[in-house]
């Protein structure tokens, strides 16, 4: 009955909870699979079946138990304790694995708290973040050649310029570390004049499509060379630019201005004119590296583009501005949502935060679990030893002496499993290192305070019934039985 109670509430629980977590997960949950996670007959079926085997297991096991007594035993020792030590080792070990499973997951997720408060603390290399976005697509219907596309946005970008608390406005693909586009599995860079490489199919190589000063705007100084420029026409040769990163991992110590460079063996040959300031183009945690290059837009042209501002002072402000602008040029232009550098960077940690979350829930929920395990054992253990408790505070036991014999005996079980979560949570740790960010799996301070807290509950749970226990009236726990 208690099994299958639980299991009710549970699953009604669990129709709220999915909903609620999945509420959160990143825009790319299909990627995960995880947009199939729904609480459906099958897992009503399944959460049935362990009720049972619970109610079965943990209700058969002291029912035999009872079923053959030793009353010889029994009637020397009292009716409360005469399998009172066999049953005590049983429930210790209860607890003792309660409190190892319970560690393994606040260990991953204290990990993963770790990793995400560096990632916040992280800079992106960018030299303001005064930054407002918002991302345009004009329909090929009404715009259908290149010329009238590009007529549109640099429109827009100078009346954006000549806006009240605007300082700086450009066109491009996305703002770091939002990798505005990236090519996946390219093979290689091949360089001209050098022998190409080993493919690397593996490798992502964020890149941006920008338009005049948009390096000026989001202050990525150009180290080497010249930034894009009228210069940079559909007509004369192709141009790049190219980060650190790039120069460093491809050319070394040589310097890249003039050579002509292509990505993968199909690709277009273009001449570096610029070295461009490492900055975080993929995320804060660079998963895929620190490569990035840049394509003037004037030749890689399309339809769809983002309004990049620096702004005087709070980028909302001029949020009513600029929508009113882009309707003056065109009154039907959709406007998507526009978008401050503090969203960005928020949304590229949506899936660090969302793991986060679901280590988060899992590990609350087995400290409350372990919390209300440990009180249960010790709560039965103090009513169990009420007649012994009695008979210590008779013979001149202090209420100091009780309580400490009764938190002693209720944390061997908890530091054991302590003992035993730390050696598996350093065994498992491993298959969550490539989630976290600057954190070794075996961070000595995220495994302190992870035992730390555990300890503290623990304890507290114990010092519930162990205060009781020094309330025991010698007299009346002497006629208890």
């Amino acid at each position: 009955l208690l099994a299958f109670a639980g299991a009710a509430l549970g699953a009604v629980l669990s129709l709220w909870t999915v909903d609620l977590i999945m509420g959160m997960a990143p825009s790319d949950i299909s990627l995960f699979q995880l947009n199939t996670v729904r609480v459906d007959q099958r897992v009503l079926l399944f959460s049935a079946a362990m009720a049972a085997l619970t109610g079965i297991v943990f209700g058969l096991l002291p029912a035999l138990k009872v079923s053959k007594p030793d009353l010889l035993e029994a009637l020397k020792h009292g009716s409360r304790s005469g399998s009172a030590q066999s049953s005590r080792w049983v429930r210790s070990g209860l607890v003792t694995a309660e409190v190892a499973l319970s560690l393994v997951l606040l260990v991953g997720a204290g990990l993963l708290m770790t990793s995400f408060l560096r990632l916040l603390n992280v800079g992106t290399g960018l030299g303001t973040e005064r930054i407002l976005s918002v991302s345009l697509t004009l329909d090929s219907n009404r715009y259908p050649d290149r010329a009238q596309q590009d007529g549109f946005f640099q429109q827009l970008a100078r009346g954006a310029e000549s806006l009240p608390g605007v300082e700086a406005a450009s066109m491009g693909s996305g703002v770091p570390p939002d990798g505005g586009g990236f090519s996946f599995g390219f093979g290689t860079i091949e360089i001209e004049g050098q022998e190409a490489g080993e493919p690397d199919y593996n490798q992502m190589l964020p890149y941006y499509t920008v338009g005049p000063d948009y390096f000026q705007v989001l202050g990525i100084p150009i180290l080497k060379g010249r930034s894009f420029g009228p210069q940079d026409t559909p007509e004369s040769p192709r141009a790049v630019i190219i980060n650190q990163a790039m120069a460093r991992r491809y050319w070394g110590q040589d310097d890249p201005l003039g050579d002509r460079m292509r990505v993968g063996s199909s690709g277009t040959w273009r001449t570096v004119v610029g070295v461009a300031r490492d900055v975080k183009s993929f995320g804060l945690d660079n998963p895929y590296g620190d490569l990035a290059i840049y394509y003037p837009y004037s030749q890689q042209p399309n339809n769809h583009r983002k309004l990049i501002v620096r702004t005087a002072g709070q980028p909302e402000s001029v949020i009513d501005s600029l929508r009113q602008l882009i309707w003056t040029i065109d009154e039907g232009q959709p406007i998507h949502a526009f978008q401050t550098y503090d969203d960005l960077v928020a949304e590229t940690l949506t899936s660090q935060r969302f793991y986060l979350t679901l280590f988060m829930v899992f590990a609350g929920l087995a400290l409350f679990l372990a919390a209300f395990g440990i009180y249960g054992v010790v709560s039965y253990s103090v009513t169990e030893r009420t007649h012994e408790i009695g008979v210590r505070m008779a013979v001149g036991a202090g209420r100091s002496q009780v309580l400490r014999l009764v938190v002693r005996q209720g944390m061997l079980p908890v530091g054991l499993g302590i003992a035993i979560g730390l050696v598996s949570a350093l065994g498992l740790s491993r298959y969550i290192e490539s989630w976290l960010y600057e954190v070794q799996p075996t961070d000595p301070w995220a495994l302190a305070s992870v035992v730390l807290t555990l300890s503290l509950v623990a304890l507290a749970a114990c010092l519930l019934p162990a205060r009781r226990a020094t309330r025991v009236d010698p007299i009346i726990a002497l006629r208890a039985e």
